[in-house]
Formats: structure tokens, sequence, C-alpha cells
């Protein structure tokens, strides 16, 4: 059995090759919004939804008998990545990262990278207005932040009860938040950037797969800062940048060892 840590485009498109390939695999994803984006791509795909924890983790290792963890989580999702590969360690089985290509950054004077959050106050003043394309994950920490500088905040989420309840329950009226789900054109991003009057965008190094190219051009259009968050430094024991590469590493492996379907 493969178990697939979904939570990106990643993960769909590399349950679709394993299974069209013949493995047996089983998902898990934190929201049951996720669920639905899998099963579209993989009609019966089995996947548990919820939020993992090292104990939870290892129990569904040994109750599924799983052989290998492919990691195909958000580049940002640091602390599922950490928890895999220590249980991938702990019960002796294989661990893959799926990671998304990184874009290659343009140089340009209104182009800055910055390692954490708290970095952003070096690049936009109080009463500018901050336009933020990082999702919900992060932003109670981001919204501390903004609130403490006098930084307008608009965020621009998906459209889900959960995380629009979350958008409400630290402070973000409607007026700041924008639900919808990209993947969003140059064109798009530079209507909104420029109707909500934005002083700086704020963006994780998602690369092109999340949009990150067409937001830098419609910054650079209209001569406003763009705020790059940097990916964390992880140490993987491997890592591709393709379902078909982890396809290839689980083949070879089979080859060499017998197992995993």
């Amino acid at each position: 059995m493969i178990l697939v840590l979904a939570g990106s485009s990643e993960g769909k498109e590399v349950l679709k090759v394993l299974y069209e390939a013949g493995y047996d695999v089983i998902a898990t994803v934190t929201s049951t919004y996720g669920a639905q984006l899998l099963n579209e791509t993989v009609r019966g795909s089995h996947c548990r939804i919820g939020k993992l924890d090292l104990e939870v983790l290892i129990r569904l290792i040994k109750e599924k008998q799983v052989d290998i963890i492919v990691d195909a989580t958000h580049p940002f999702a640091l602390e599922i990545s950490q928890l895999a590969m220590q249980a991938a360690a702990c019960t002796g089985i294989s661990y893959i990262r799926l990671e998304r290509p990184g874009l290659s950054l343009p140089r340009h004077p209104l182009l800055h990278t910055i390692q954490e959050l708290s970095e952003i106050k070096t690049y936009i003043a109080p009463e500018q207005t901050l336009f933020s394309t990082i999702g919900s994950r992060h932003l109670a920490e981001l919204r501390s932040i903004t609130a403490k500088q006098g930084i307008h905040l608009i965020a621009r989420v998906l459209p889900v009860s959960g995380w629009l309840h979350k958008c409400e329950e630290i402070g973000l009226c409607p007026e700041q938040i924008i639900a919808m789900k990209g993947p969003f054109s140059r064109e798009m991003n530079r209507e909104q950037f420029l109707h909500y009057r934005a002083d700086a965008v704020l963006s994780k190094e998602s690369g092109s797969i999340g949009g990150l190219d067409t937001k830098i051009e419609a910054a650079v259009d209209l001569g406003i800062p763009i705020l790059i968050w940097l990916r964390p430094m992880i140490s993987y024991p491997l890592c591709v940048e393709s379902a078909h590469e982890v396809l290839k590493v689980i083949q070879t492996r089979q080859m060499n060892k017998g197992g995993y379907r």
C-alpha cells in the first residue's frame, strides 16, 4: 500500500498516476474540500480526512500496511512533512517527497524576498494596504503583524466555509476578504490589485503552478512591490519534482524488492 499525503495539485496528479499504474493507494487530506478534489480526479479513491499527528500517522501506516509514503503536501506545510519523515523512520518504510519546481525569480527593483512574515514591515508603511495571496494557513500570524503596524490587510482565500470562518475569527471584515479560487491570470490579478488599491502584494514562493508568475507580472505592471515569502529549507531523504518521477522510483524499488502493489 502507498500512502499519499495530499494537499496540493501535485497530490491529485500523483494519486491519478499511481492509480492508473495499478497501485493500491490511500490518500490523506485535512478537509472535505480536499477530499472532493481528489475524488474528482480519481473516482472512488480512498481518502482519510483530518489532521495527523505522529501517533495517528504511525497507526495508519501499520493498519493499512503502508510500504511507502509519498509526501505531496504544500511546500509550506512544514509540520506534516517533518511528521511524515519521522513516521517513515520509526516504521522503517520509504519516504518520497514530491515538490513542485520553484520559479526562477527575475531581478527587479519591485521584487523582494523574505524568509519570515515579520519582514514585511521593511517594505510597507503604516496605513498602506497589503494584498495577501498566501491563503489562510498563516493568516492569523499575518493579521497580527499588520494590525500592530497599522497596515490595512486584504486577504484572498479559497471560497470554503471553514476558511472564511477563520478570516472572521481573526477580525477581518467582509471588505477585507476576497473569496475566489484560482488560477488567476495576469489581467485578473492586475484588476484586483488596482481595485483594492494595493500598496504591496504578498505571495508565497509557490512556483508557476501556484500562479506566482502572473502575480509578479501584475504587480510590476502597476509599479507596486511584491514580497515573496521563500519556502522553508528542509533536508529530504529523497525529493522529486513530478508524479512520473515518483512512479519511476516506486517501480525501481518494486523490481529490486517486490511489493508495493
